[in-house]
């Protein structure tokens, strides 16, 4: 069945607990509409572009309306946002007008794309990770888990760095990088960074996927074919 056709019900994807963990974090733990923190356990994932806007055979119609191409999932990560539970009945079934705000909130997501789904991944690959997370849900009616093992859950997975600031609805321009970095210089896309040990290595706010480590999710920094975050040697697409 075509996701056009599922969409045409307004059925939903079963979100897996590392996809919502990974949206949760690519945002900073923070809520996509008032940008106030969201506690994990309470965070809801929102579609920016609400399911009921779609069904009935209008996603393609929605998708030129918007500018989307034809590939664009209304139930996938690009159109996944972490929200307090509060916000997201607010908003409810209402589509944003299409400019300029939902071209910049498209946008935005965009950007923590790769980000969200290297996190989920790392998780998902960690078995440490994965069973603190399994108990986490579990945890999530009873608080039974500690705040040292949630600091160990977002340990060493990949860290929003931001370049410039924000204004109303100017975009933040963010990258991501292994702890442990610190950005020296930026030219462009290229980001310039240095180690404690003072290792130096190159990565990037693009989202193009080569700039993302196969082995450990984050985006190197690199050193010509090395991933100085894990040693990982990886030759160019």
């Amino acid at each position: 069945m075509s996701a056009d056709n599922q969409t045409s019900r307004t059925s939903r994807k079963s979100i897996a607990p590392h996809q919502r963990f990974g949206i949760w974090k690519a945002w900073n733990g923070q809520c996509f509409w008032c940008r106030e923190p969201v506690a994990f356990q309470s965070c809801e994932i929102d579609h920016v572009i609400p399911l009921n806007a779609v069904g009935g055979g209008k996603a393609a119609a929605v998708r030129t309306h918007f500018g989307l191409s034809n590939t664009f999932d209304f139930d996938n990560y690009e159109n996944w946002v972490p929200a307090h539970a509060p916000c997201n009945r607010s908003k409810g079934a209402i589509v944003i007008d299409p400019a300029p705000a939902t071209s910049i909130y498209l946008k935005q997501i965009g950007s923590k794309i790769a980000l969200a789904k290297a996190t989920a991944d790392r998780v998902l690959r960690d078995n440490r990770k994965g069973e603190l997370l399994a108990r986490l849900q579990v945890a999530i009616n009873s608080g039974d888990i500690s705040e040292a093992e949630i600091q160990e859950l977002w340990a060493g997975l990949p860290t929003p760095v931001t370049k410039g600031g924000t204004l109303g609805f100017l975009i933040q321009e963010e990258l991501w990088i292994a702890p442990g970095w610190k950005v020296v210089q930026a030219n462009g896309n290229l980001v310039h960074v240095v180690s404690a040990a003072g290792r130096a290595g190159v990565t990037s706010t693009s989202n193009h996927p080569s700039w993302v480590c196969s082995r450990c999710g984050n985006k190197g920094p690199w050193n010509g074919v090395i991933c100085l975050s894990c040693g990982n040697r990886e030759e160019p697409d």
